[in-house]
C-alpha cells in the first residue's frame, strides 16, 4: 500500500505514526520530534 509516497505493508521496513495527540505549542511540538527522531536513530 502507498500511503503519502511511502510504501506500506508487512514486506517493508517498519513504519511508524507517533505523537501527541494535540499539539500545545510549537515548542511541544519540537521537543516531540526530536526525541521520536531519537528513538527512530536506535531502531
Amino acid at each position: 500500500m502507498n500511503l503519502l509516497n511511502f510504501k506500506v505493508g508487512l514486506d517493508q521496513p517498519l513504519f511508524l505514526i507517533a505523537g501527541p495527540c494535540v499539539i500545545e505549542s510549537e515548542t511541544l511540538a519540537q521537543e516531540t520530534a526530536g526525541r521520536l527522531k531519537e528513538i527512530a536513530q536506535q531502531l
